[in-house]
This record gives C-alpha cells, structure tokens and sequence, in this order.
C-alpha cells in the first residue's frame, strides 16, 4: 500500500517483510527502508528519493483510492474481508479468528505463494497485508495477514489516504 515517512514525507511501498527486495512498483526499483523479516510483525517498507505515488492499492481490476484504516481492535470474527494477491487475484472471506498469533488476524480465504504483501481490505479501507496461508491437516483452510498497526507501530511511516 502507498505510505510515506513520517519524519521526511518520502513516499513508498509496504509490502509483506518476507518478500525479497529491493522490489519491483511500477518500474521502479525501491530498496529496503525499514521493517522487520517476519514473526508476528511481517512487514517492510520500501522507497527511493524520487519515488512518488497515489493513496491507491490495487485490487484486482484496478486502483482503489484509501480512505482510512480499520485497527486490529476493530476487527472482529465474522467480519467479512477481501483481499488481492498477484497468484490467487481478488477474493473475500471471513475472520476466523482476530487475535491469531497476537498480532495477526486468520481469515478464511485461502492464499498462495506470490500473494504475499497484497492488501486486505473492505470497501475503501485498509485492514492489513498478507503474510500466509494457513494448513489445516495439511490441507490449506485459510490464511494470515498482518493488521495494519504493524505498519504504523513498526515503521515510521503512514498510510496515504486519498481526502
């Protein structure tokens, strides 16, 4: 999701921490900035100097502006929420359980590898990114992604929102 330092205002990409960088937006090379490589706050933020975008994530079939955030506190079982990853496309499931790994939420919607790092969200809001799938006796029945307070408490920056 598009985010920008707090202390600078330079503009970047959040994206799951796991995933390799630098990484590839647009084509535009944005290296490593800050985040953590995984565990329960599995996020990274990438950026250059010049790097500038707009308070969008994809979803599929498009850019859809940001207008806000639903926090971890906020989110609750039964909600239903979509998500976009580059290898699965756009799909939407219910939180199974919020509190999954402390900081992360489980929601029924299944995820492969290569979605991770896409966003969660429900209309215009963002909940969080995708971190993994979830096996259930080694059958796949979920998947886990971190709210979006890990991209607020771990790193300096903030969502762009489109006012």
């Amino acid at each position: 999701m598009s985010s920008y330092d707090l202390s600078t205002n330079e503009q970047g990409i959040t994206t799951a921490g796991h995933c390799e960088e630098p990484i590839q937006y647009n084509g535009t090379t944005l290296p490593w900035k800050d985040g953590t490589t995984g565990g329960v706050r599995d996020i990274q933020w990438n950026s250059e100097a010049s790097f500038t975008t707009q308070p969008t994530f994809y979803d599929g079939s498009g850019d859809r502006p940001l207008f806000g955030d639903v926090l971890h506190a906020d989110q609750h079982k039964g909600d239903v929420v979509c998500a976009y990853g580059a290898t699965t496309g756009y799909g939407c499931g219910k939180i199974v359980d919020p509190a999954f790994d402390t900081y992360n939420v489980w929601n029924d919607r299944q995820v492969q590898g290569g979605d991770s790092g896409g966003p969660w969200f429900s209309s215009y809001d963002a909940y969080g990114t995708t971190i993994s799938k979830v096996l259930c006796g080694g059958l796949d029945c979920g998947s886990v992604y971190g709210p979006v307070d890990n991209i607020f408490y771990e790193m300096n920056v903030d969502l762009m929102y489109d006012y």
